[in-house]
């Protein structure tokens, strides 16, 4: 509900239809906090097909893969939309957040997942390979048991055990914190326009890390305290020159390049990096 705020959330479930919750403990050190129990159980299975590479900017509408559930209890909604839908379901396959547009069942506990849109949460351009077999939890909020037990940073890594009442051993997860609920992402489609007097100006496309859904289609929430971006600039590995601006351009005129005193035929390229609440985003990198 809160925007800046990071969270850890903990999914769990069993093979038997009749598994409701267990035990959950926290790692801290070399000791275990006792800190209550899971939530109901989660919607979660393995994938059965493999999941090819993707372009994190565009729907995938090629591919899409089948999920085995663990157990007859679970099920997932039959769906026909886009992934841009306000309602669109997030998930999660082998560490990567995915939203769905369409969803089918197959039977026997299957079903078919397709309509992607890849890699929620990331400045990456780009998604990894999914082999057949990765871990898929159906992202609820009924089944997320929020540790707020500890604050976390990026970095840091959480472990957590869950012990059923029939369970002769717990089940034990980790995972290193990234931050991506509260880091800006890149901003992405810079075009510069050259004036004949030498003058220029650097538009951009700012992406938000609050995926509300496209509501109006056109611009997605700010989600950061006010829009201000950083742009550095750099003659070869040496910055030369740092600007801030508070909308999505800048403009440098043909004096100001000159006091820059950069070499003709030196390389330059321009850093475009949005100021977020908590942190900066990645880099928009490009060349001068």
């Amino acid at each position: 509900d809160d925007p800046g705020k990071p969270v850890v959330a903990v999914f769990a479930s069993g093979t038997g239809a009749g598994w409701r919750r267990a035990a959950l403990s926290l790692g801290a050190g070399e000791a275990l906090i006792d800190i209550g129990s899971t939530a109901p159980p989660a919607t979660m299975g393995s994938s059965i097909d493999s999941l090819p590479p993707h372009n994190t900017l565009l729907i995938d509408e090629g591919a899409g893969f089948r999920v085995q559930l663990l157990n007859d209890a679970m099920d997932i909604a039959e769906r026909n939309g886009s992934p841009l839908d306000v309602d669109a379901p997030y998930i999660w396959l082998g560490g990567e957040f995915m939203r769905y547009g369409q969803s089918e069942a197959m039977g026997d506990g299957v079903f078919r997942l397709s309509r992607l849109r890849r890699g929620c949460f990331t400045s990456d351009l780009s998604v990894p390979y999914h082999n057949a077999g990765k871990l898929f939890v159906h992202i609820e909020p009924d089944g997320a048991r929020l540790i707020e037990e500890r604050t976390f940073v990026p970095g840091d890594d959480v472990m957590v055990e869950a012990l059923g009442l029939a369970d002769a051993a717990p089940a034990v997860t980790s995972v290193s914190i990234h931050g991506l609920a509260t880091v800006p992402l890149a901003p992405v489609h810079c075009a510069m326009d050259v004036a004949a007097d030498g003058s220029f100006i650097m538009q951009w496309v700012r992406r938000s890390r609050i995926d509300s859904g496209w509501r109006d289609g056109v611009d997605q929430i700010l989600a950061e305290e006010n829009e201000q971006y950083r742009l550095s600039l750099f003659a070869g590995d040496v910055q030369v020159a740092e600007w801030t601006s508070f909308e999505n351009r800048i403009e440098v005129s043909a004096a100001q390049w000159v006091e820059l005193g950069i070499a003709a035929d030196a390389v330059v390229t321009a850093e475009i990096r949005q100021v977020g609440r908590y942190a900066l985003s990645p880099p928009l990198i490009v060349a001068i």
